[in-house]
């Protein structure tokens, strides 16, 4: 009895087994349908590092320098990227920088090509209370739980004087520079952590 008992549950141990490493991986991760950024322009930086966990202000300091981005015009459902919705595309400085000019007002889709990480995000341009200064987009890597990078942080424009903080603070970035070398060299020491996604702005998919 005791013999059958055990090759019973050995029997049944196998089966299960067997049965998990023919199952499909899950996407623990999955990005709302119809979430759209809004914006009034659609200019900024570029940032993110090529691992998980690491914490924001860190990850930030990194600009994604000559990164491809295409922006297309918004479908779904999308079973491919037709090139004939791309709209523009522009490829970063060595800052990070990017700027996609003057946008009709309407829905959009931005695929961002840079080095080994690529990263998508649907933006409305439409007219908002407080125009658009610039965005700050993180591509860093996400963990399964949705928490890391995938960020598009739009700052409005303000006040003349906060305009002149910012662009202060912009030439202070340049010209310290060299503190990202540096925190290339440490980040191995770090020990990493995450920090949750900010949300956008949602609105419905469109035809």
């Amino acid at each position: 009895m005791f013999l059958a008992r055990a090759i019973t549950r050995a029997t049944c141990s196998f089966f299960v087994v067997l049965s998990l490493l023919f199952v499909a991986p899950g996407h623990a991760c999955t990005w709302a349908i119809g979430y759209f950024h809004q914006v009034t322009v659609l200019k900024g930086r570029l940032v993110g590092v090529d691992s998980h966990g690491f914490p924001r202000w860190l990850r930030q300091t990194f600009a994604r320098k000559h990164a491809k981005l295409d922006l297309y015009r918004y479908q779904w459902p999308r079973t491919a990227w037709n090139s004939s919705l791309l709209v523009n595309s522009v490829e970063t400085d060595g800052h990070g920088a990017f700027d996609f000019g003057s946008l009709e007002k309407n829905h959009y889709t931005l695929r961002i090509n840079s080095g080994d990480l690529s990263d998508e995000f649907d933006v409305e341009v439409t007219n908002l209370p407080r125009n658009t200064d610039s965005v700050l987009i993180d591509i860093s890597p996400v963990l399964p739980d949705c928490t890391g990078g995938h960020e598009f942080l739009v700052r409005p424009k303000s006040s003349k004087g906060d305009e002149h903080f910012a662009q202060s603070a912009h030439e202070h970035f340049r010209c310290c520079s060299f503190f990202h070398e540096s925190a290339a060299l440490y980040v191995g020491r770090l020990r990493p952590e995450t920090m949750q996604k900010s949300p956008g702005r949602r609105t419905p998919p469109v035809d």
